[in-house]
């Protein structure tokens, strides 16, 4: 293995390597174990100043592979939500795959012996790993923002109850609305005025 410094790659060489430090990365490798992981399966060393220049290149690409203007922690976000739904994809075919199990029996009578053969299983597929897949486009759509927006209804402070305005939250509400219109009637040439509004009781008479 080469000694310590900088090794001058070819394009092949750090576009390989690239592939390998982004995956550690996103594991949440510190640098050195990504210099260090490099060095075992590489015939030259890299330095933690070469992994910091190939992180800097990788966060470009993901900001510019995104569809839109994001910042750098959203394309991170979405990076990691790749790397694992393609796990998620690797795994559910691997469930999809006939599978072998040994099954034995034992015979009785005079001559008790045990006797075991194959079985194959026919994959049917493990359906949490769509639920995973699932998750990871979900959560993809909620970093994108292209999920539709929710409506939220108030409550009372317990929650669980529709709030439900007071009298005087209800009368202090129509007189901003009424004020409003006068303004907007005003604006128009108009002559208004706001009428008046007979005082009311808890009760409201």
């Amino acid at each position: 293995m080469p000694g310590d410094g900088t090794h001058k790659r070819k394009k092949d060489q750090r576009e390989q390597d690239l592939a390998v430090v982004a995956e550690l990365y996103l594991k949440g490798k510190r640098q050195v174990d990504i210099a260090n992981h490099l060095a075992e399966i590489r015939p030259y060393t890299l330095t933690q100043q070469q992994i910091s220049a190939d992180l800097k290149t990788i966060r470009k690409r993901w900001l510019a592979s995104s569809l839109r203007d994001f910042d750098e922690l959203q394309s991170e976000e979405l990076a990691k939500v790749e790397r694992l739904e393609i796990t998620y994809w690797e795994a559910w075919e691997r469930s999809l795959e006939d599978r072998e199990r040994r099954e034995t029996s034992r015979t009785t009578g005079e001559t008790a012996r045990d006797s075991a053969k194959m079985v194959t299983q026919a994959g049917l597929g493990d359906p949490r790993y769509l639920t995973g897949i699932q998750w990871c486009i979900t959560k993809r759509c909620e970093i994108l923002g292209l999920n539709a927006p929710q409506k939220v209804a108030p409550t009372m402070p317990d929650g669980r109850q529709p709030y439900v305005l007071t009298e005087s939250e209800r009368m202090e509400r129509l007189t901003e609305l009424l004020s409003k219109a006068v303004e907007r009637a005003k604006a128009e040439g108009q002559e208004t005025q706001l009428p008046q509004m007979a005082p009311t009781d808890e009760n409201g008479f």
